[in-house]
């Protein structure tokens, strides 16, 4: 999680999913895939961009979600909304 979001920690860290898609930016070389381990929990510090990372966005419900992940958009919104971890409009994203 450092490597990813800085100097942060996590409390009562707990597995939501697994999951695979297409990686990021792959739309225009060869096909590469992403595994995806989520977790929920407390955030602990103030969360920076680090590494390959090059900004973090907050999502909201009424948020544009044409700059998330193919993965976000195809596989992890899409499973947290139908489970009611995510309680958002269930209409389709556009």
């Amino acid at each position: 999680m450092r490597e990813e979001l800085g100097d942060v920690g996590v409390s009562g860290a707990e597995l939501v999913g697994v999951y695979t898609d297409r990686a990021a930016g792959a739309e225009t070389g060869p096909p590469k895939t992403v595994r995806i381990e989520l977790y929920r929990g407390e955030l602990i510090g103030e969360p920076l961009a680090s590494s390959e990372i090059a900004e973090l966005i907050w999502l909201g419900e009424g948020d544009n979600r044409d700059q998330v992940a193919p993965s976000i958009a195809n596989k992890i919104l899409p499973d947290l909304l139908a489970r009611g971890i995510l309680l958002w409009d269930r209409r389709p994203m556009p």
